[in-house]
């Protein structure tokens, strides 16, 4: 099974993390070739359509000032406690279960909460972070799409609501000056939303994290001071 894709691993079949980082950096590296769509502010996005039918490749890309964020404060943000930081600045999460680790990967739950007619949704996942020194300063953040059925106890603590799935590559990386925060993600929201739908609305919605964990920076700044 590809470790990039929307079908969901399982408890009995953790993927290796080694591998997993190569499909990762191989995919954040190649963004450049992606088509390049609408820019928001100074947020590049780019897609990439894939072989099989289903939603495509989506990606972003953004560098940052000092005076915005520092490596080490996307990091705390993005690479630390990533999914508890999310509830934090993504307002339509509700919940964040941690359900345990699996080799070198944490198993997280999310519940979204939307206005109606839209049902809740579930978002169950591994997700690692990877942080490198040398040669260039820079980090991954890795999500894979995780079935957790097999498990009674695991599958009674996720938050209720139909169930998406998703698989993303986040990379924050350390240029001169500045810092880069490129995502690719893949996602299917599940339910009788149509494809095409949320397809159309991936590049604004995948955008607007950005802003929110500027935020969610500039807070904590104010916090410190």
């Amino acid at each position: 099974m590809q470790s990039l894709s929307l079908q969901d691993h399982t408890l009995d079949a953790i993927p290796h993390l080694d591998s997993t980082l190569a499909s990762a950096r191989a995919l954040v590296d190649n963004l450049a070739s992606w088509h390049e769509g609408k820019s928001h502010g100074n947020i590049k996005t780019f897609r990439k359509r894939t072989t099989e039918p289903g939603p495509d490749w989506h990606a972003r890309a953004s560098t940052h000032p000092p005076d915005q964020a520092s490596f080490d404060e996307f990091w705390t943000c993005l690479g630390i406690d990533h999914s508890l930081h999310e509830k934090e600045y993504i307002p339509e999460i509700h919940s964040a279960v941690h359900l345990g680790t699996f080799g070198a990967f944490q198993a997280w739950s999310l519940g979204y909460r939307f206005p109606p007619p839209v049902s809740d949704r579930t978002f169950t996942f591994l997700i690692a972070s990877v942080l490198e020194e040398s040669p260039t300063r820079q980090g991954y953040i890795i999500t894979l799409p995780l079935d957790v059925s097999s498990d009674e106890e695991l599958k009674s603590r996720e938050p209720k609501g139909v169930r998406g799935r998703y698989v993303s590559v986040e990379r924050v990386r350390q240029l001169d000056g500045e810092v880069e925060w490129s995502m690719a993600t893949m996602s299917n929201a599940g339910g009788m939303i149509p494809v095409f739908l949320s397809e159309s609305q991936m590049p604004s919605k995948i955008s607007q994290d950005v802003p929110h964990v500027l935020d969610w920076i500039k807070k904590k700044r104010e916090l410190q001071s």
